[in-house]
């Protein structure tokens, strides 16, 4: 037992140290993320199966850190990961003899995997409805811009004088201006 803990904080602290000297997005350390994910995954279950209850505590760290690695939207990791609990089953099924813990195992994969499923088709709904609001903002920047364009000219022909809309270059004679005012 000592040993799946320190072997599971060693895994930490591996992925730790190398997220902050190679950076999130650095190959090793999205490697050593997953092996840390599942020697999580792995140290949990083990004490779910050592308990000898399917329905003990540890189920629920099991589900809370299910649910806190899917915006990392690794779709197969996490798939993956609720498979686990079916390996639990089986150790219960055919190591202790312990159907009703198995049945429950089951079950808790089950959940699981509709659980991140829904999870992850809601991040993918929000990825897709932000994308298609930045593309509306960016629209109608470009089109306020263009309509703060067009009502510039507008102010600055006016200015001169002239209509907007006039297709002859000079259809009303310029404004006279005055350099100094009379007295």
């Amino acid at each position: 037992m000592a040993l799946v803990c320190v072997s599971v904080w060693l895994a930490m602290a591996v992925a730790a140290f190398s997220y902050h000297r190679l950076g999130p997005r650095s190959r090793s350390y999205q490697a050593l993320n997953r092996f840390e994910t599942f020697a999580v995954q792995g140290a949990l279950l083990f004490l779910i199966y050592r308990s000898e209850r399917a329905d003990s505590f540890v189920c629920i760290v099991y589900f809370i850190h299910l649910v806190a690695t899917v915006p990392l939207g690794l779709a197969l990791d996490l798939k993956l990961m609720c498979a686990t609990p079916l390996v639990v089953a089986v150790l219960f099924h055919l190591g202790a003899g312990n159907d009703a813990a198995a049945d429950f195992s089951v079950g808790a994969a089950m959940l699981g995997f509709f659980v991140v499923t829904m999870m992850l088709q809601s991040q993918t709904a929000l990825a897709r409805a932000e994308a298609g609001r930045q593309s509306v903002l960016e629209a109608w920047r470009i089109s306020a811009s263009s309509r703060s364009v067009a009502a510039s000219r507008a102010t600055f022909t006016r200015g001169l004088g002239r209509r907007p809309s006039s297709s002859k270059r000079f259809a009303t004679p310029p404004a006279t201006v005055t350099l100094m005012p009379s007295r």
